[in-house]
């Protein structure tokens, strides 16, 4: 059975100064090394990496074939190639930006069911295993969430979707900017927000009914378009078709923002190693 991960690594990483993607982490694995381990740990064995030209040679020659086990499959996507399933939809050479853009760059190469995230984030063995199981096992949507308070950079503000869960439902996700001022999260109003706010770090896993709902979505917003096609804003839509579990991690969601984190990040993921979380020589 082909389950599938929907990769989001098309960013050009403007507030880090480049590729967050390509970044190395620990010795020649970058974060998404460590998170393809953990997806495969978990049982994910198809991975769609979307990426952009800039990157393509680079990121392609990181994964190159044979790097993973034999029963793992790898497609690389380039975001701005129209791919077949958008041509009813798009007049050529519109040009559209998003993260529910890029999984509707990808999705024509899953099952049914798949799961996304960043390539940018760390995510964390148990919060993969998650995903997997919740999408798998069951039929709703699944919402990945985290403590606010474990996804926060100290080097600057950061946007978060902040998540309303009731008796395990995601009922509403909305965009917003967080920032640490003297020790108290805050969010950009200047409100102080209790650290473990529930928030997505777009890690969501999406049922078999999802693809023909992102395509209308994605029609609604050709009528009338706005910056970007978003997940928030596709995740919301679908909220009326179907029910989205929310499962909670206590994981702490490592990523980059700022070229300021490197350092920091690097040094927990090498603590990560010696707790034996992850092995030092993740591909043999």
């Amino acid at each position: 059975m082909k389950k599938s991960l929907i990769i989001l690594a098309a960013g050009k990483g403007q507030r880090f100064g480049g590729p967050k993607q390509l970044a190395l982490v620990f010795e020649s694995y970058t974060i998404l090394d460590f998170t393809i381990y953990a997806a495969i740990k978990a049982g994910f064995n198809h991975f769609i990496f979307v990426i952009n030209e800039t990157i393509e040679t680079a990121f392609k020659q990181h994964w190159y074939s044979g790097k993973l086990p034999l029963s793992c499959a790898i497609d690389f996507v380039l975001q701005d190639n129209q791919p077949q399933i958008l041509k009813p939809h798009i007049v050529a050479n519109t040009a559209v930006k998003g993260t529910a853009y890029a999984i509707l760059c990808a999705c024509h190469l899953t099952e049914k069911k798949f799961g996304v995230l960043n390539a940018d984030d760390l995510y964390g063995l148990q919060a993969l295993q998650l995903l997997h199981d919740g999408l798998f096992g069951n039929d709703a949507g699944i919402a990945v969430l985290y403590a606010l308070e474990k996804t926060m950079s100290k080097q600057g503000s950061v946007n978060r979707a902040k998540c309303t869960v009731v008796n395990g439902e995601l009922k509403n996700v909305t965009e917003q900017s967080y920032h640490f001022e003297s020790g108290v999260i805050k969010d950009s109003t200047a409100m102080a927000v209790p650290d473990n706010t529930p928030v997505s770090m777009n890690l969501w896993g999406f049922p078999d009914e999802s693809i023909p709902l992102l395509l209308n979505r994605f029609d609604m917003f050709l009528k009338n378009p706005v910056n970007e096609f978003l997940l928030p804003d596709f995740v919301s839509y679908c909220q009326n078709k179907f029910m989205f579990k929310a499962l909670l991690t206590d994981e702490t969601c490592l990523g980059l923002t700022y070229a300021t984190d490197l350092i920091s990040l690097q040094q927990q993921i090498i603590d990560l190693v010696k707790q034996e979380k992850y092995p030092q020589k993740l591909w043999l």
